[in-house]
């Protein structure tokens, strides 16, 4: 059963399953989408274009903006873990 704080996630472009097993963990209703099949045989994977998955928000007037939104959270770890990865990346190098 889904938690009430649960998001329902869509990871494009992913066919590893990383990014959906690590949302997953956290007890999220997550699926992954690419044209290949999921690395991990995962039958929360759908192998198509996620464009195609993208257009099915449900209808209404703000269905455009709700298609792009990021969420805060999001981002934050985002820019978190990518610029501890570049400083990583940095130290490596010298």
């Amino acid at each position: 059963m889904i938690s009430p704080l649960s998001m329902r996630i869509l990871v494009g472009c992913e066919t590893s399953g990383v990014v959906r097993r690590a949302f997953a963990a956290y007890g999220h209703d997550v699926w992954s989408v690419d044209l290949l099949p999921a690395e991990d045989r995962s039958n929360r994977h759908i192998i198509g274009d996620v464009r195609d998955q993208v257009h099915r928000a449900s209808p209404g007037p703000d269905r455009w903006r709700e298609r792009s939104r990021t969420y805060e959270g999001i981002a934050q770890a985002m820019a978190a873990q990518w610029t501890a990865a570049c400083a990583l990346a940095g130290e490596a190098a010298e």
